[in-house]
């Protein structure tokens, strides 16, 4: 919304007044408007106005996180420090919608990579970058429009399940291809390359959420540690981080003739989460009652007892002491 603070009033002769112009939005997008200024029965005069707004309206919610800073970026996502090839370790993050927008995010995870011989990317795509996907990650099709599922689908399509034709119903119909001729191109998209694909180490699920206006939705960020060679000693920092690109499904939302156009996928700004572990590997340190190892000496005379007349002993057990210390800031199991 476009606000004037004195939207009247009157002018004295040879008098100068300044309006400030006031610029609402809680949504990313280009805006449009006209102000219309009437000076008695003079012919209106419109004046033109323009608005550009940027940012991500997503949120996530961070109960251990608190600053003053409203300016300071979202902490790092941290899975603490685990074991070489050890369990998967899973966080779950809320994230909220402040806008008046249903706003679908496509995730994928990267890990920085600088290289000098590589310096930018150059995607291709044919059909939608990221099209609508089912649970099962099946693109869903327009049943109004079947001759379009070839341009709508992405280069490896699948077979449309019943479910997915589940989903198709349930849907809205906005977001459903209705303008087919806008919907059949190929984009070529090329960018600053810095990072590599890293779904082996970092992965979200669902990799496609839809957030809804004013609400909240949940995604689970997990990260399985790698395995280590025995010539690491010490522990590896993995540093990575998480994408999520942006687009809305109902058209209206994307542009209005005249009035606002909102750009998505690669020409939105993606919303971004810092991923951050440490792997090290398994270590323990044994300490022994006896030094230069475990030794068990026995002699037959052993056998004898004390008292010669119980008899010769069938058994003996000799029992050593072997202590076992994790050094490490992380549980650790053995056998």
């Amino acid at each position: 919304a476009f606000f004037p603070h004195i939207s009247q009033g009157m002018l004295g002769a040879h008098q100068q007044l300044s309006i400030d112009i006031a610029g609402y939005a809680n949504m990313w997008g280009e805006y449009w408007d006209n102000l219309i200024c009437t000076v008695g029965d003079l012919p209106p005069a419109v004046i033109p106005v323009h608005m550009a707004v940027v940012g991500c309206p997503i949120s996530s919610q961070r109960t251990t996180y608190y600053t003053t800073d409203q300016l300071q970026k979202e902490p790092v996502i941290r899975f603490g420090t685990q074991v070489s090839g050890g369990d998967t370790v899973t966080r779950i993050l809320r994230l909220n919608n402040s806008s008046p927008c249903d706003i679908r995010l496509d995730w994928e995870t990267y890990m920085p990579e600088d290289r000098e011989d590589r310096l930018v990317e150059l995607l291709v795509f044919y059909g939608p970058p990221f099209p609508l996907r089912d649970q099962a990650g099946n693109d869903l099709l327009c049943p109004e429009t079947p001759e379009s599922s070839s341009s709508f689908s992405s280069p490896s399509p699948s077979n449309t399940s019943d479910s997915s034709h589940e989903a198709v119903q349930t849907a809205k119909d906005s977001s459903c291809v209705s303008n087919k001729v806008s919907q059949k191109f190929i984009s070529v998209i090329l960018r600053e390359h810095d990072g590599v694909p890293a779904d082996h180490l970092y992965c979200i699920s669902p990799k496609q959420v839809v957030v809804p206006a004013g609400g909240s939705s949940t995604i689970s960020i997990s990260f399985t540690p790698m395995v280590l060679g025995p010539d690491v000693l010490h522990k590896v920092e993995c540093v990575g981080y998480a994408l999520g690109f942006m687009s809305l499904d109902d058209e209206v939302e994307r542009e209005l003739l005249g009035r606002r156009r909102r750009l998505q996928d690669f020409a939105a700004g993606p919303r971004k989460l810092d991923l951050c572990s440490y792997v090290r590997p398994a270590q323990l340190s044994m300490e022994l009652d006896y030094g230069g190892g475990v030794e068990f000496w026995h002699q037959a005379s052993d056998l004898i007892p004390e008292q010669p007349c119980t008899g010769v002993l069938s058994e003996l057990v000799t029992t050593h002491h072997v202590k076992l210390s994790n050094t490490t800031e992380i549980p650790q199991y053995f056998r």
